[in-house]
């Protein structure tokens, strides 16, 4: 299942290493907040967003380590771009 979501890549010195931690970890993007669609409709991500923190459509998985990563669906987001495009032209 898809969901959109703002996403950081994985930075030790922010997010830390335990014995725990999943290996491979660092080719991931972390979570840092899942969307409802209201939230996404009515624009309260965009004071989240930062240089490090993006918005994208992603496909959730937790590591064995219990980390929650997101791997990015870029062909969805274009997708959304052009419905998004469609609707504004036509309001």
């Amino acid at each position: 299942m898809y969901n959109i979501a703002l996403i950081t890549p994985y930075n030790e010195t922010e997010h830390g290493r335990t014995q725990c931690t999943s290996k491979g970890i660092e080719n991931h993007n972390i979570i840092v907040y899942v969307l409802e669609l209201e939230d996404f409709y009515n624009n309260y991500y965009k004071n989240l967003i930062s240089k490090n923190i993006s918005l994208n459509i992603v496909e959730l998985k937790e590591l064995p380590g219990l980390e929650v990563v997101g791997i990015v669906k870029i062909m969805w987001l274009r997708i959304l771009q052009k419905k998004i495009k469609n609707y504004l032209r036509q309001q």
